[in-house]
């Protein structure tokens, strides 16, 4: 009776254990599940925007300027009062600087946004980069087959067995440079939307080709329009001449000449707004063509891989002439992809070129 009890005692523990285990499995690979997130483009812009410490400090100066805002009444601008000018001078210069924080909160947003497009591109463009490099090792290593045999049968010299094992090498060294540049890509845009720098999300969006369709002068006059920095440089020229030799506690804080020096700043800006777009826009059409001789090489490398590979089957090329040719597309398509993440990118420069260059706002506490 005790064997029996023993033997089902036993009987039930296995299988306890082995659904526990499994359950287990089951749990592990859910949390590699969880791990592997899927990151779109507008995700990653939501997080990056959430968790900004720059733009968050921007809306802070929005409120601080808010908050110290001053108004004077009508009647001081049209008569004079004692004081008045004093009065007059705070509140057009309080109202401005609220104006222009505001301002630099959409600059600082927009910044966040650009920088969060290049950072997700440039995950994509390094993984491509891997690829490429993953293949040209594949290549190496067939071609360094075929240098043994060859060897050792007196076909070649050890000098060109020696060359084989170099390219193997070189190959080898060239994908883990490609694996730290991925790795590098990663710890930025985990850092620049908070997520932890050993994560591996998968990014979803991939950049689609879209060319410029309308004319140089149409976004010219939309950057004048709507860039913040040239609305700054603008109204500060105003703003100047509203308030300009108005005599405040006994002082003249701003002149006539200084109202007169940002007009010219504002022209100034002005020229060099309209001299960026037009320089932005002839890098986007650059762009274009190179992608398009791109996008031919890449159909050639197509074709060239179709054929060796027919060629393959009926003995008229080897597995090396095949990898060779796997790699060749590999590496036109890496090319081809490259520009086209380059180009996304530029177009989106080119519709908030005021947003570019500036540096990386956006960045959080982990900076």
């Amino acid at each position: 009776m005790r064997r029996v009890l023993t033997v089902s005692l036993l009987t039930i523990l296995f299988v306890l254990g082995v659904t526990l285990r499994a359950f287990a499995d089951e749990d592990t690979q859910g949390g590699s599940q969880e791990q592997a997130m899927q990151l779109t483009l507008e995700k990653a812009i939501q997080r990056a925007l959430w968790q900004s410490n720059a733009l968050e400090k921007a809306d802070l100066e929005v409120e601080d300027a808010d908050d110290a805002r001053t108004t004077v009444s009508a009647v001081y601008y049209t008569n004079y009062v004692p004081g008045g000018e004093g009065l007059i001078y705070a509140a057009e210069t309080t109202q401005f600087a609220y104006e222009q924080a505001k301002k630099q909160y959409d600059l600082t947003r927009d910044q966040v946004i650009l920088n969060t497009y290049q950072k997700y591109y440039d995950v994509l463009s390094a993984q491509e980069q891997v690829y490429s490099a993953e293949a040209s090792l594949a290549q190496a290593e067939k071609d360094l087959v075929v240098a043994e045999a060859s060897y050792q049968v007196g076909l070649i010299s050890k000098v060109a067995l020696e060359g084989a094992r170099t390219k193997v090498q070189s190959a080898k060294a060239a994908l883990a440079e490609a694996q730290g540049a991925l790795d590098d890509a990663y710890a930025a845009l985990n850092q620049h939307i908070g997520l932890d720098e050993d994560e591996r999300p998968v990014l979803v969006d991939m950049p689609e080709f879209e060319p410029v369709t309308r004319d140089v002068s149409t976004y010219i006059s939309y950057v004048l329009d709507e860039s913040p920095t040239l609305w700054t440089a603008e109204e500060a020229a105003k703003y100047m001449n509203r308030v300009a030799n108005y005599t405040v506690n006994g002082e003249t804080p701003i002149t006539d000449e200084d109202a007169e020096k940002a007009e010219l700043d504002a022209e100034d800006a002005r020229d060099a707004t309209r001299l960026l777009v037009r320089t932005l826009y002839n890098s986007v059409k650059s762009l274009e063509e190179a992608r398009a001789a791109a996008e031919q090489g890449v159909k050639v490398a197509e074709e060239t891989l179709r054929i060796t590979e027919l060629k393959a089957e009926v003995g008229m090329a080897t597995a090396k002439d095949v990898a060779k040719a796997r790699a060749d597309l590999a590496a036109a398509r890496q090319r081809l992809f490259e520009l086209t993440c380059s180009h996304t990118y530029m177009k989106k420069v080119l519709e908030m070129p005021w947003a570019y260059g500036g540096g990386s706002p956006g960045t959080g506490g982990a900076m």
